[in-house]
């Protein structure tokens, strides 16, 4: 079977208001009392992207809407010592706690906390787990499919039996499989549970695991903002431009040539069956103005050719010239006498067919089958069908600054994938189907 997909995810410039991550904290002086009017900046070490913020009078404060990335955070006032936060690292759908204690002093003074422990989010009663790039691209992945590692996550299980399993689909607190809610950067990512190809997928867009800094595996207690399906819900970060050019490029080459021989290809005397899967492919992010405008995109090729084994049932060389004695006794219908429960026949002679009483359109179709390859009566003729699975996926993603405290961000996902099945065997005509223009054309052994 033939066909041609192409998925397209697009988000037009418009502000981040989707999976970001915020920071809430408190500024105190040394006897705990709240400092009212403190001023705190944050800023992206990776963009330049500042925000400011002031205490209110219970002397908390708090910043929204950061794009995942690492920060530095600063807490000042007059007449006492600034403190600061030099590198803290928010992940998606993150809301970090952390508060600052302030310091009688001048305000050249400065404190720098750079051992800290782990952020904890003590914020909301969200239950779910993150999984960073470094996991992502380090554990194995058969099929480089992020979303496989979902599964890892307390809370969930593989989606055994269902039709997405094979492309990581999972279940969440008990709910069906169709009921997991996956976004990529704000984006309803979701598949379709329909008919053909589609209904196999687990998600609308496959990025590559090389595009995707980090996501979110949220199992319980979903915030309203992610309502839609009962199932647990994916939050996926698409990588982002910085103001360092950065990227990467792989190679991952599976090959029929470093494996055996399987049990069955042996029995039949065929030659190794074909395995060959190539997957290539890069990343690269950039700035276009510093400070301003990035982009990042990246490329993911896959070539699989597999060669399948499949035994099958052909005419022997005695049905070949009408002799069915090892079969079953043929009798000759123009011999029936009687009717009904009385009717009898009289079997052909040696339960052979006489060539004389064969329909003329019969040998024209004995050749189209194949010769068996054993004395076998079933299960004598052994072939190989080749699958040829291409697809190419392509991510691309802008974030622009329109000042350096308000960001912009627009993403574009495209997947397109062609496949076709071609069988190696001598099979009727009837069987093999037209072509589509630009691609192979497939067959099935009709026996």
């Amino acid at each position: 079977m033939s066909w041609p997909r192409v998925l397209l995810l697009f988000a037009p410039l418009t502000l981040s208001f989707a999976q970001t991550a915020t920071i809430n904290g408190i500024v105190t002086d040394t006897t705990d009392a709240v400092i009212v009017g403190a001023r705190l900046e944050v800023q992206n070490l990776e963009t330049g992207l500042r925000r400011d913020a002031m205490t209110n009078d219970a002397g908390s404060f708090s910043f929204n809407l950061l794009p995942v990335g690492r920060y530095r955070i600063a807490a000042s006032q007059a007449g006492f010592g600034a403190s600061e936060r030099p590198e803290i690292k928010l992940d998606v759908d993150q809301v970090a706690r952390i508060d600052f204690q302030l310091k009688p002093g001048a305000v050249s003074e400065s404190v720098q906390v750079s051992a800290t422990a782990t952020l904890l989010d003590s914020e909301t009663s969200t239950v779910g787990q993150v999984i960073s790039n470094k996991n992502i691209v380090e554990l194995p992945l058969n099929g480089r499919n992020y979303l496989s590692l979902a599964s890892l996550t307390a809370g969930t299980a593989p989606s055994v039996g269902g039709r997405t399993a094979a492309e990581g689909g999972f279940v969440a607190g008990g709910q069906h499989g169709y009921q997991v809610n996956i976004m990529v950067d704000g984006l309803d990512n979701n598949s379709v549970a329909s008919g053909g190809p589609l209904g196999f997928e687990a998600q609308g867009v496959k990025p590559s695991i090389d595009a995707v800094g980090e996501f979110r595996v949220v199992t319980n207690n979903l915030s309203a903002e992610y309502g839609g399906r009962m199932g647990g819900t994916v939050l996926v970060n698409l990588k982002s431009g910085t103001n360092q050019l950065h990227g990467s490029a792989f190679e991952f080459l599976r090959n029929d040539k470093l494996d055996g021989t399987n049990f069955f290809a042996n029995r039949a005397g065929a030659r190794k069956p074909v395995y060959r899967q190539n997957q290539f492919g890069g990343t690269l992010g950039g700035p276009i103005r510093r400070n301003r405008t990035f982009l990042f995109g990246s490329f993911e090729g896959t070539r699989i050719r597999t060669g399948t084994n499949s035994v099958s049932t052909v005419p022997t060389v005695e049905e070949r010239t009408g002799d069915f004695s090892k079969i079953r006794a043929i009798f000759d219908p123009q011999t029936t006498v009687g009717t009904g429960a009385a009717m009898t026949r009289r079997p052909f002679p040696n339960f052979v067919i006489p060539r004389d009483r064969w329909d003329p359109l019969f040998p024209k179709l004995l050749d189209l089958y194949p010769m068996p390859l054993n004395n076998a009566i079933v299960n004598n003729y052994f072939f190989s069908a080749t699958d040829r699975n291409s697809t190419n996926t392509y991510d691309f993603k802008g974030d622009h600054n329109i000042n350096d405290r308000t960001p912009c961000r627009s993403a574009i996902a495209a997947a397109i994938r062609t496949s076709s099945r071609t069988v190696r065997c001598r099979c009727p005509r009837m069987a093999v189907s037209r072509r589509p223009p630009g691609l192979r054309a497939t067959a099935s052994c009709r026996v």
